[in-house]
């Protein structure tokens, strides 16, 4: 993913978000990610969770928001890596695989958000967001 489409969607994340389920637009979805999040409403919803969690970190904590911004855009490409949707048609079968992946990843994230200390810390963040997957 080019850097400017990763500027965009974090845009889209930090954005207030309009009264659809997910945190984005989805007509300006693109990826086959992005469409099943608009199209499957309990990822939408954490989607707009996890939304509403990145804004009340960022208003929390401004003097992290540089390091936060950089640990929530790797914890895009993990989320990208880890839950593998493919281009086109899904079965149900992968269709339910993908939607289970992404709602553990999410899940994960908004956990991992709220244990997040206010204060700069040393500790990569990605590493406390993604850990639990991996248990």
């Amino acid at each position: 993913m080019n850097k400017h489409r990763m500027a965009f969607l974090i845009a889209l994340c930090l954005a207030p978000s309009s009264l659809a389920a997910q945190g984005f637009d989805c007509g300006k979805a693109q990826t086959p990610i992005e469409k099943l999040i608009c199209a499957a409403p309990e990822i939408g919803v954490l989607d707009k969770e996890l939304n509403a969690a990145v804004q009340a970190r960022l208003t929390a904590a401004p003097l992290d928001r540089e390091t936060f911004l950089a640990d929530a855009r790797q914890w895009l490409r993990l989320r990208n890596k880890t839950c593998v949707v493919p281009a086109g048609a899904l079965s149900a079968q992968q269709r339910s695989a993908a939607i289970t992946c992404l709602a553990d990843v999410y899940r994960a994230r908004l956990a991992a958000i709220a244990a997040m200390p206010l204060a700069n810390s040393t500790s990569p963040m990605v590493c406390i967001s993604m850990g639990p997957l991996f248990r």
